[in-house]
């Protein structure tokens, strides 16, 4: 029996076309950050000092970063965390869309808390004339612990969407970002998040049959996160400050380029707000 074909989509109101934008969802998520932080959400009053939008559609590169929050704690350099709001949904099934993220079978890093993080340290580029970039890289302890997965699969793709790309380009516009003349004499940390409506699902790899090249083991379908680290080599730059760099090999000039991008569901992102802070950071004990 032919497959029955899904049929013309249905005609969508200015409602629709403006959801599909994904707009509105990045400005009421804005809108809660904000209100987390001010007071006027009395759930949880010891966040309010928090987590706070610095700033939104921030001029980076050749786009635009949709958020960019700060939160400060006294004693503390500040994290700035760069969001990547993302909308994916199935309109003919009316859901969102579901994304598939894989996970090595014997990863050490399944739920380890210390991601590799993009900071600026003015101290440690004074005088340096090798730049373009000024962001250097280092592993940082987290709070938050969280699933590490390596690959992420669409349900269904849009153009040559992919969570590589995002992240990517992500990583390319707090780059872009880090060598403007703004707050120049400041130590921080610079988080990127993606958060999106689309289910997250996380599987481990099982066995593969070499014949079929399909897995044969392990749960047929992944458990659904509320967040989690997705973690490879996404940056185009080394975790030092210059044009290039020196490495021994191919394994040690890889390394220093993996990047941990935080992938969030909409609906949680304040939890995980709330969870997440940097204690330690590469230049040690108090960031």
């Amino acid at each position: 029996m032919a497959e029955k074909s899904k049929g013309p989509p249905p005609p969508k109101s200015d409602r629709d076309r403006a959801s599909e934008s994904g707009i509105p969802l990045q400005r009421h998520l804005a809108e809660l950050v904000n209100r987390t932080c001010d007071g006027r959400d009395q759930t949880h009053p010891q966040d309010r000092q928090l987590w706070r939008v610095e700033a939104e559609e921030v001029p980076a590169g050749d786009g635009f970063l949709d958020m960019l929050l700060i939160c400060r704690t006294q004693g503390n350099a500040p994290i700035r965390m760069a969001v990547e709001v993302k909308r994916f949904y199935d309109a003919y099934e009316a859901r969102p869309m579901r994304l598939l993220f894989l996970t090595p079978r014997r990863s050490s890093r399944f739920t380890n808390s210390s991601p590799m993080l993009p900071y600026r340290d003015p101290e440690k580029t004074k005088g340096r004339t090798d730049l373009p970039h000024r962001l250097m890289a280092g592993e940082f302890y987290a709070t938050l612990s969280c699933p590490v997965a390596e690959h992420c699969i669409f349900e269904e793709r849009k153009g040559n969407v992919t969570m590589d790309g995002i992240a990517r380009e992500l990583l390319a516009q707090m780059e872009a970002l880090s060598i403007e003349p703004v707050a120049d004499g400041e130590r921080f940390a610079l988080v990127p998040v993606v958060v999106t409506n689309a289910e997250l699902h996380l599987l481990r790899v099982g066995d593969v049959d070499l014949t079929s090249g399909a897995m044969t083991s392990g749960p047929e379908n992944g458990e659904v996160v509320s967040w989690l680290r997705y973690e490879k080599t996404l940056s185009r730059s080394g975790v030092k400050p210059k044009a290039s760099q020196e490495s021994k090999d191919f394994v040690s000039w890889a390394a220093e380029r993996v990047r941990s991008v935080y992938v969030v569901q909409a609906q949680h992102f304040i939890e995980f707000l709330r969870q997440f802070q940097l204690p330690r950071g590469p230049w040690g004990p108090g960031l």
